[in-house]
C-alpha cells in the first residue's frame, strides 16, 4: 500500500514539473514574441515619422519652387532696372568728367594764349624787349647793346637756341619759324636773326597795345588738335578797349601741353 502511493506521488511530481517547464516556455516565448512586436511596433513609428518628414520636405521645397517662379519675374525687371540705373550713372559721370576736362583744357588753351599775346604785343612795341621778358638779357643790355650795326640791328647776349625754347613754351615750332625764325621777313625785313648762335634784333617798334581775352568757344577737337573762337578787347595805347575775334589753334606738345598753332585775326 505505502508502495502504490509512493509511485502515485513520483508520477504526480514529474507532472507536476513538466507542467511547470512548459509553462515557463511558453511564458518565454511569449515574452519573446511581445519583444518582436514591441520592437516592430516602433520600427513602424519610427518610418512613419520619416515618411511625414519626407512629405513635409517635399511640400516645402513645392511651395519655395512656387515662390520662385511668382517672383523670378520682379527679381528680373529690378534687376534689369539696376542695371539700366547704372548704366546712366556711368554715363553721366563719364560725360561730367568729359565736360570737367575740356573746362581744364580751355583754361590751359586760354592762359597760353593770353601770355603769348602778351609777348606778341612787346615784341611788336620793342622787340628787343622780348627778350628781357622772356629772362634772356637784362633790361640794362636792351637800353645798352653789346653793339649796333648800320642797318639797327643790335647783337645781344642771348642765345638763339634759348630764344626759341622760351618761346616753344607757348607756341609750336612752325609757328615759330613763320614769325620768329632766322630771316622770317615781317613788314618787310626779320625781326629776330641767328648771328653766330646769338640774337640779333632789330632795334624798331611801334605803339604798345594788349589784348585781353573775354571767353572761348570750341569749333573743333581732331587729334589732340583744337580750334577755338576768342573774343578779346584790344587796347592800344590809352584807347577804350574795342571789342575783337580771332580764330586760335592748339595743338598737344611733346611735353604734354597745349601751345598755340595758328592765330587767324
Amino acid at each position: 500500500m505505502n508502495e502504490k502511493k509512493t509511485i502515485t506521488i513520483s508520477v504526480t511530481s514529474l507532472f507536476l514539473v513538466i507542467a511547470i517547464i512548459i509553462i515557463l516556455g511558453m511564458g518565454y516565448f511569449m515574452y519573446g514574441f511581445f519583444q518582436e512586436k514591441q520592437t516592430a511596433l516602433e520600427q513602424t513609428n519610427q518610418l512613419n515619422s520619416q515618411i511625414d518628414t519626407l512629405k513635409n520636405t517635399v511640400a516645402s521645397l513645392q511651395n519655395t519652387m512656387d515662390s520662385t517662379e511668382n517672383v523670378a519675374p520682379n527679381t528680373s525687371l529690378s534687376t534689369n532696372e539696376t542695371i539700366t540705373e547704372n548704366t546712366s550713372a556711368n554715363t553721366s559721370t563719364n560725360q561730367n568728367n568729359a565736360a570737367t576736362n575740356m573746362k581744364s583744357i580751355e583754361r590751359e588753351c586760354k592762359a597760353v594764349l593770353e601770355e603769348y599775346l602778351n609777348l606778341s604785343s612787346t615784341s611788336f612795341s620793342s622787340p628787343p624787349y622780348l627778350l628781357v621778358e622772356l629772362n634772356l638779357i637784362s633790361k640794362e643790355e636792351s637800353l645798352h647793346p653789346l653793339s649796333k650795326t648800320d642797318d639797327n640791328y643790335i647783337k645781344t647776349s642771348a642765345k638763339y637756341s634759348d630764344f626759341k625754347n622760351a618761346l616753344l613754351e607757348y607756341i609750336t615750332e612752325d609757328y615759330f619759324e613763320e614769325n620768329y625764325g632766322d630771316g622770317t621777313l615781317k613788314n618787310g625785313f626779320s625781326t629776330y636773326l641767328n648771328t653766330d648762335g646769338y640774337v640779333s634784333v632789330f632795334d624798331g617798334g611801334a605803339s604798345g597795345f594788349t589784348d585781353h581775352i573775354q571767353n572761348m568757344k570750341l569749333l573743333s577737337n581732331n587729334n589732340n588738335s583744337l580750334e577755338y573762337e576768342v573774343n578779346y578787347l584790344y587796347w592800344e595805347g590809352t584807347s577804350e578797349g574795342a571789342p575783337k575775334q580771332l580764330k586760335a589753334t592748339f595743338e598737344k606738345s611733346n611735353t604734354g601741353y597745349y601751345v598755340v598753332s595758328n592765330i587767324e585775326y
